[in-house]
């Protein structure tokens, strides 16, 4: 690993799996023989409710928080929180991959505030990050229930973190729930790299 530590934040709402992904990557950068510092989650875990984990890899403990601008991954499960985070943690050398299935956060539901056009919740990520991918997703199964997955199989299928995607797929089989949807996601998100563009 060349610039340590690596710092990879995963955000979105309560139910996509934000928790699970944390501990996927902690146990396969074991495997790698980093030493994983994670972030505990901030934000309300409930269902709805913002989360966002700091995940940061190095060859020793580092403190849990990225600091601002020294983001190097930004994995997005939705939309408005990806830009939320961009603001707070991204930079010139932050790569965002970022779903663009839209959720409804609780302040959205509450109608404290409008949900934004997605095209300018992009446009702001552009604006913030190095590079910024645009994922599209289809409202189906893997959208709803295997969107994290998904979105580490690209991270890994584009080549921009340090652990390995065989310690990844092993993290994901020893996790014994759902392993066959998830791995399934996993390898579709890998392969839809080669459609993927930077916007």
């Amino acid at each position: 690993m060349d610039e340590q530590p690596f710092n990879i934040v995963i955000t979105g709402v309560g139910g996509q799996g934000n928790l699970v992904t944390s501990r996927v990557l902690a146990r396969a950068a074991i495997a790698d023989g980093l030493s994983p510092t994670i972030g505990q989650t901030f934000g309300a875990s409930q269902r709805g409710g913002a989360v966002t984990t700091h995940i940061r890899l190095a060859d020793q403990q580092v403190a849990p928080l990225v600091p601002k601008g020294a983001l190097h991954v930004l994995l997005g499960l939705e939309p408005l929180e990806g830009l939320r985070a961009a603001i707070d943690f991204a930079g010139a050398n932050t790569i965002a991959i970022v779903s663009d299935l839209k959720v409804d956060t609780l302040d959205t539901l509450a109608g404290t505030i409008k949900y934004p056009e997605l095209d300018d919740i992009f446009s702001h990520l552009a604006g913030i990050c190095g590079t910024t991918y645009r994922v599209p997703i289809q409202t189906n199964d893997l959208a709803s229930r295997s969107l994290n997955a998904y979105l580490v199989g690209i991270m890994v299928g584009l080549e921009v973190q340090p652990i390995s995607q065989r310690s990844i797929r092993q993290s994901y089989e020893s996790m014994g729930k759902r392993t066959t949807e998830n791995l399934n996601a996993f390898a579709t998100g890998i392969d839809a790299v080669k459609d993927l563009r930077p916007i």
